[in-house]
């Protein structure tokens, strides 16, 4: 059997892993109605909500290439898809504000690393 459809099957896991964390980006402008009306958030922290995510990719990339580049792209890959998984649970159950914004860092902390390591790890699988 050759090492083909294993090597495809990662690399169709790797696009599906990308495209869910490019979902990330515009989760938060559906719901803020919901946020305002029903979670009693203000309009300034939706506005931080909305924005933690892009605001934290400009000023991380750079730190975080280093270090990707130190704890190796498969690990880096699994570390932040774990982050973003919680930090997108946690924007799904908390209500509190406080807790919300913490949980939008988390899944920045996963983002980033995750959108830096995939076409690195595709680009290693492909042929």
């Amino acid at each position: 059997m050759t090492d083909k459809p294993r090597r495809l099957a990662a690399i169709s896991m790797l696009l599906v892993a990308g495209i869910l964390a490019g979902t990330q980006l515009g989760k938060i402008a559906p719901l803020i109605g919901w946020y305002r009306d029903d979670a009693g958030m203000s309009l300034v922290a939706i506005g931080w909500l909305t924005a933690l995510l892009g605001l934290f990719v400009a000023l991380a990339s750079l730190p975080a290439s280093f270090a990707i580049s130190r704890a190796g792209l498969y690990r880096s890959f699994v570390l932040s898809a774990v982050l973003l998984f919680i930090g997108g649970i946690g924007i799904a159950t908390f209500e509190s504000p406080t807790l919300v914004l913490a949980s939008r860092l988390v899944e920045a902390l996963g983002y980033l690393p995750l959108v830096i390591a995939t076409p690195a790890l595709v680009s290693a699988l492909a042929p």
